[in-house]
């Protein structure tokens, strides 16, 4: 304990010393240990929570709820289950509101929000403490999170019929949100259309609902809305969200008045998701002013060479890349990929293998990702170095997934290797004989050779 060893302890500590004793161990805590090091220090510190415990349990304090609580809060952080802390909340003599929600916070944290949505209704209700703000937050999160759209809904029905809790923005703005993250759009509107008054929060849970759902084009329509109500105290979130949304369909438009509204707002924190979407909407001109007025740092580089690498700028990438590295700025493997793509698109198959080979080592501790490698496969086959790409596969450091094999299914059938295209396709179905986009790539294949025979 930082050098002061309480077992041997001439001194009579009160409950204030020991509350800060038990915070000081679950403060150690990280956030998963992985390493066995990091596990072993973990079962350290978890070990001094438990003398502190018993030292706790010799002196007396048994009604300071306070300090029960924390206790209760310390195993429930550290435990890698929840046995010690509901012991220690079930001796409680006395619980709170506070008690009730760090057990609840624990098992959620665990993952068991069936559990503790149990706890409330069979349990704590009954005992005669209804939920607080706190405790509807912690539950709304983790449907959030477990996307549980069933217990969501649950919890929303039971919090209005059978509590005297009141739905506040903060709470109805979470709902927005969980319902989104969960899928319903539906209920999220709902939500929304009912609250008498909106916030930017309000909005934003929308607009990013919208966005995150894989609707552009609504979320847009959500922003527009919103600034025709007179609310214009947007923030980075608003953003951040517009400007994505901006860039997945391509509309620069939306995005250059996006853009000017940051600026006015003097948000300068959202540079790199304006360069993303200048470099989506291909406006390259506007991506490098941006680019050069900036403090610039992996990922708007990153950001640049994946704009030209769309734009078909193989040239300009390998440059920026090249510029890049002598400014000592070490690339990751996001940049290599990119630099990659780049070459891709622009038919600098030579130096894209070249950048690959020097940089990949260099940028990544694994040689197991399947994008990486599907990018040179995809960048022989671009080219017609069909056979290239098929060595470039059996030689792979990993064991090649199905969405490899397709990649060199897909170079056959646009160079029309039919035998290379049939051993490309038993090879992908082999992995994924459900896949039906392997069936398709080899009869359009043969269609081309005028040879219809789908059988493999």
């Amino acid at each position: 304990m930082g050098g002061y060893n309480i077992t041997f302890s001439p001194l009579v500590l009160d409950a204030y010393t020991y509350i800060c004793l038990l915070q000081g161990c679950y403060m150690k805590k990280k956030t998963k240990a992985k390493t066995r090091k990091e596990k072993e220090e973990e079962e350290d510190v978890l070990n001094e929570g438990r003398i502190i415990h018993s030292h706790i349990i010799k002196i007396g304090f048994k009604h300071n709820v306070f300090l029960w609580t924390t206790m209760v809060d310390m195993y429930a952080k550290h435990g890698h289950d929840m046995d010690d802390a509901m012991s220690v909340f079930y001796s409680m003599p006395v619980r709170n509101l506070a008690s009730w929600n760090v057990i609840i916070s624990g098992y959620v944290k665990l993952g068991y929000v069936n559990y503790a949505s149990q706890l409330i209704k069979d349990f704590m209700i009954p005992e005669g403490m209804m939920p607080d703000t706190t405790t509807i937050m912690t539950m709304i999160q983790a449907c959030s999170v477990m996307k549980d759209l069933d217990n969501g809904r649950l919890l929303h029905s039971y919090v209005l019929l059978y509590t005297n809790f009141k739905l506040g923005m903060l709470v109805t703005n979470s709902l927005i949100d969980m319902y989104a993250k969960c899928g319903s759009l539906d209920d999220s509107g709902e939500m929304f259309d009912k609250m008498l008054t909106h916030d930017i929060v309000s909005w934003n849970a929308m607009i990013s609902a919208y966005a995150s759902s894989g609707h552009p084009e609504k979320s847009l329509e959500c922003f527009q809305d919103m600034l025709q109500k007179g609310i214009h105290m947007i923030n980075d979130v608003t953003i951040l969200c517009t400007l994505n949304a901006s860039a997945s369909i391509g509309s620069l438009e939306q995005g250059h008045m996006i853009h000017s509204l940051a600026l006015k707002s003097g948000l300068q924190c959202v540079e790199n998701a304006v360069i993303n979407m200048y470099g989506k909407c291909g406006d390259m001109e506007s991506c490098l002013i941006v680019f050069e007025r900036m403090q610039q740092d992996t990922v708007s580089w990153n950001s640049m060479i994946s704009g030209y690498a769309q734009s078909g700028c193989g040239s300009e990438a390998l440059k920026l890349f090249m510029l890049w590295l002598h400014d000592n700025v070490k690339p990751d493997i996001v940049s290599v990929v990119g630099v990659v793509s780049a070459c891709d698109h622009s038919g600098l198959v030579d130096d894209g293998c070249h950048f690959f080979t020097e940089m990949y080592e260099s940028c990544t501790n694994s040689n197991s990702a399947q994008e990486h490698h599907i990018c040179m496969i995809d960048m022989f086959g671009r080219v017609g170095r069909v056979d290239e790409a098929a060595d470039y596969i059996e030689k792979m450091p990993c064991q090649p997934l199905a969405n490899a094999w397709r990649a060199l299914l897909g170079a056959c059938r646009i160079h029309g290797d039919v035998t290379k295209a049939e051993e490309a396709a038993r090879a992908s179905l082999e992995l994924e004989p459900e896949n039906e986009v392997a069936h398709i790539l080899l009869f359009n294949t043969y269609a081309a050779k005028e040879k219809i025979d789908p059988s493999i």
